[in-house]
C-alpha cells in the first residue's frame, strides 16, 4: 500500500502483515483470498454492475490489475457486467461546476444530501453513493 493510499484511507499494514484502520487492528486476508471472496459475493447476483465514483480511471484499473495478477480476470468477466462511473455521470448531469473538488463524492453528498460522511471508507462510500443515486 502506498503512503498516499494510507493517508487517504487511514489503512496501514504492519511489517508482519497486520492491517490497521486509524491504528486499530482490523480483520484482513491476503489478496487472493480477498479477491476470491469478492467474486463469490458477486456470483450471488445476476451479472451485477459495479458502481463507483471515479471507478473508470482508478478503481476499475486497480481491481482488473489485481484480478489479472491472481489469474482471476476470466472469473470476474463471467460474473460481472462491468462498471458505472458516478463521476462521469455527475459531470454530464451537472455540467459547468467550477472550482476544485466540485465533482468529488464528498462535495456532492454534502450539497445534495446535506450530510457529511467518512469519505474513502469503502462501506461509507458505497452507502453515500447509493443515497446519491436514489
Amino acid at each position: 500500500m502506498t503512503k498516499k493510499a494510507s493517508d487517504i484511507t487511514g489503512l496501514t499494514c504492519d511489517m508482519d502483515g497486520q492491517m490497521r484502520l486509524h491504528g486499530e487492528i482490523v480483520d484482513s486476508c491476503n489478496a487472493l483470498e480477498g479477491l476470491s471472496r469478492f467474486l463469490d459475493f458477486l456470483e450471488q447476483y445476476p451479472k451485477p454492475v459495479l458502481v463507483g465514483h471515479n471507478v473508470e480511471k482508478f478503481d476499475s484499473i486497480v481491481l482488473v490489475n489485481a484480478l489479472s495478477n491472481h489469474n482471476l480476470l476470466t472469473w470476474f468477466k463471467n460474473v460481472c457486467s462491468g462498471f458505472a462511473d458516478t463521476l462521469s455521470m455527475a459531470k454530464k448531469v451537472y455540467p459547468g461546476r467550477k472550482g476544485p473538488g466540485q465533482y468529488s463524492q464528498q462535495t456532492l453528498v454534502k450539497e445534495f444530501l446535506n450530510t457529511d460522511y467518512e469519505a474513502h471508507n469503502a462501506l461509507a462510500d458505497c452507502k453515500a453513493i447509493g443515497k446519491l443515486l436514489e
